[in-house]
């Protein structure tokens, strides 16, 4: 029987993108397996065909079709028909054409692209499967290694039965693992997990969690009073009005300027929140229920939850379902005061029994205070796990949902039905760390430099090699003939 060497291709982007032109070039030099790189743009090209032997290809995502609405949506059937999906679903998960979905973010300047004729969004969504299919299909890929797994190269690629990569946070430390599905989940992480839940595995410490360093790095950056705001203010406007005289503005993305009242916004919505916020002492009577509301407009919820993404209506759904005994405090991601209006915390704040948090606060705070943590997709829940606490999982895809004291809900009635188990029935809370911390260790690798290398696009050949060794312990395909730093 004749075999092929491995054909993997690598997506590249602006981000990481020394980080994964040193995989494939460590591929390269250190395997049998064929690289091609499929560039974002033309200007990734130009940069990455300096930095690698191998063959660079831009993804070339211009008109394909003309501006008949009959032909666009006749080719759109058929797509979806092909790769049973639904480009409305895929629409909805992006920021620009989605836009319409942003409920709970009501003051995000308004991306051109969101007033988009339908049939021009389709237009979008087709050429960029189109350009995947043409490039898998060319190279007769394999495996797909991704910094992100964008669902319009996914289901290109299970179409053709080819596996896809993508080296994602295990909200842990430094932590990363290879996810091999659209969530940034694991297979192997979700089987170490359940294994360790059927044989009760115990651990010989009580492991603690570390929190997830560059989103700390974020948090410790915001600024929230009007001199700093101005500052932002003239930078953006500098900023904005350089683009525009080196016609560098995009003609689908933000409005010129549209991130300026933003930073004015946030202030004031700051100083409002921390006026009728809450601490832990306020409501020490009381059972907690913890929810933290999410960073919008990001992938983590439009791309990772795209079943449910309204956190207000998570949020009324848990004041309906509480005894008198239980508050639920809500506290707000620091980066989203700009984007969210002062009647959306108004409305929250007129909810009898739900109390938003002083921004001060630390998360953790409320964590140990409370008894259940709710989350869409936030890192809240994991901490939850390491703290010995209830989550209620409002996020279909995450990880945690399937250990015994993580309830997923879905509507009203599943987060009512997971409140009256939580009530009424003891669970050992240190079997769902125990086994969540041993299956993360054995699923994930550290990459301490990671978090420092988004934007850069020198080699990183030690991550490079790290990442390698353990993606070749998934993927029997992925065989290095040497792993010397």
């Amino acid at each position: 029987m004749v075999t092929h060497n491995t054909n993997i291709a690598i997506y590249i982007s602006s981000e990481q993108l020394g980080l994964y032109i040193s995989i494939g070039n460590y591929l390269i030099e250190n395997s049998s397996c064929n690289v091609v790189f499929l560039s974002k743009d033309e200007n990734i090209k130009e940069i990455a065909s300096t930095k690698t032997s191998a063959e660079v290809v831009s993804l070339d995502q211009k008109s394909i079709y003309t501006n008949n609405k009959e032909n666009i949506i006749e080719k759109a059937i058929i797509i979806e028909e092909k790769f049973n999906i639904t480009l409305s679903q895929l629409m909805s998960e992006d920021r620009g054409l989605g836009q319409g979905y942003l409920f709970n973010v009501q003051k995000v300047p308004t991306i051109k692209r969101a007033n988009f004729p339908y049939s021009k969004k389709l237009k979008i969504l087709l050429n960029e499967i189109i350009s995947i299919e043409a490039a898998i299909s060319s190279y007769n890929v394999d495996i797909l290694i991704q910094q992100f797994p964008k669902k319009t190269r996914n289901i290109v690629a299970r179409y053709f039965n080819v596996k896809t990569y993508s080296l994602a946070s295990a909200r842990y430390g430094d932590r990363y693992f290879w996810s091999d599905d659209d969530y940034i989940t694991s297979s192997l992480f979700i089987s170490n997990i359940l294994s360790n839940i059927d044989n009760n595995y115990r651990g010989a410490d009580n492991p603690g969690y570390e929190i997830l360093n560059a989103a700390e790095m974020l948090n410790k950056a915001a600024r929230f009073d009007y001199i700093s705001a101005i500052k932002r203010a003239v930078f953006l406007i500098f900023n904005d009005i350089k683009k525009l005289l080196t016609n560098r503005l995009c003609d689908d993305s933000y409005k010129i300027f549209g991130w300026v009242p933003s930073v004015f916004r946030k202030v004031s919505n700051y100083k409002y929140v921390n006026k009728i916020g809450i601490t832990p002492e306020d409501v020490q009577n009381f059972n907690i229920i913890y929810f933290p509301l999410h960073l919008e407009p990001e992938v983590s919820l439009l791309y990772f939850s795209p079943e449910f993404t309204n956190s207000m209506e998570a949020i009324t759904w848990l004041s309906k379902s509480v005894p008198a005994n239980t508050v639920i405090v809500v506290k707000e991601q620091l980066y989203c005061y700009g984007v969210r209006s002062l009647w959306y915390y108004e409305q929250l704040n007129k909810i009898s029994n739900v109390f938003l948090s002083q921004p001060d606060i630390h998360a953790w705070e409320w964590i140990n205070a409370s008894k259940v943590v709710s989350t869409i997709t936030g890192t809240a829940g994991t901490e939850a796990v390491y703290k010995n606490k209830y989550v209620i999982s409002y996020g279909k895809h995450q990880a945690i949902n399937n250990l015994p004291t993580v309830f997923y809900a879905s509507d009203y009635q599943s987060t009512k039905d997971a409140i009256d188990k939580i009530n009424n029935n003891t669970f050992d809370l240190s079997v769902s760390r125990h086994a969540y911390h041993n299956a993360l260790i054995e699923s994930t690798i550290e990459l301490e430099e990671y978090k420092n290398t988004y934007h850069s696009i020198s080699e990183h050949k030690k991550m490079a090699i790290i990442s390698l060794q353990s993606l070749s312990k998934i993927d029997r395909r992925v065989v290095l003939s040497s792993a010397k730093e």
